[in-house]
């Protein structure tokens, strides 16, 4: 509370506090959490409840991307946390998911239940591809990208359910281990190398786009070499 209290930024010149019109990446995700609880906790005993929510969250976030309901963007969060359904939308398919993988009595057995992940995984994608009219963007959380994002996420985690559920290999994953174990800190530390080397590093251009696929894979990978020596050094951070 004490730094709370204390903290100070510059913004033009002047001492500012902390500036609430735009949540980040952790509020929006916390908030798309939170909006997804709302709706699926009252409603959890009903298997048909993620797909109703999934459908008008996505209809929601088409009806925004054509422009309307533009009075929903005035709303505050504490009175309207969906926003235009996006985020949100990408929670309740993976709610919709798991219900694929953990319950029995919808998948009984191993084949019925990839079948059904990768049917589902290509309905999404069907659907974000009629809606390319709209735009894909991620800045503008467009129901395309929504959609593409669910459906890979889905055949990303129905091949790594594959192989450490079903088969149990899980020593391949030995250097993302970190990232896993010490989330916060790995979240964190982009932001020191941004500070240390970033100027650099972020506004040097790529001649290729390969170049710029090449150096992210780099950055990530050094990001977690980092991580694990900081790990390994007993250097943690918690929420």
């Amino acid at each position: 509370m004490v730094v709370l209290a204390v903290f100070r930024r510059t913004q033009a010149g002047n001492s500012a506090w902390l500036d609430f019109s735009y949540w980040e990446i952790l509020g929006l995700i916390g908030t798309a959490y939170l909006s997804a609880c709302i709706l699926y906790v009252p409603f959890h005993r009903r298997r048909w409840a993620p797909l109703l929510f999934l459908i008008a969250l996505c209809t929601l976030n088409v009806i925004t991307a054509a422009g309307g309901l533009k009075f929903l963007r005035l709303l505050p969060r504490i009175i309207w946390p969906f926003g235009n359904g996006a985020l949100v939308s990408i929670v309740m398919a993976g709610i919709l998911a798991s219900q694929i993988f953990l319950e029995e009595s919808l998948a009984k057995t191993l084949r019925y239940r990839v079948l059904l992940a990768l049917g589902y995984a290509s309905a999404l994608g069907a659907a974000g591809t009629l809606l390319i009219p709209l735009g894909i963007s991620k800045v503008r959380a467009t129901p395309t990208w929504c959609l593409y994002t669910s459906a890979m996420s889905i055949l990303i985690f129905l091949a790594l359910y594959w192989i450490a559920d079903i088969k149990r290999l899980s020593r391949w994953a030995f250097f993302v281990k970190p990232a896993g174990s010490n989330t916060l800190l790995t979240y964190l530390l982009p932001d020191i190398f941004y500070a240390l080397l970033g100027s650099y590093w972020f506004t040097a251009q790529a001649s290729q786009p390969w170049h710029g696929a090449l150096r992210s894979a780099v950055f990530t990978a050094f990001i977690l070499l980092w991580a694990a020596g900081m790990t390994r050094l007993k250097v943690k951070l918690q929420l």
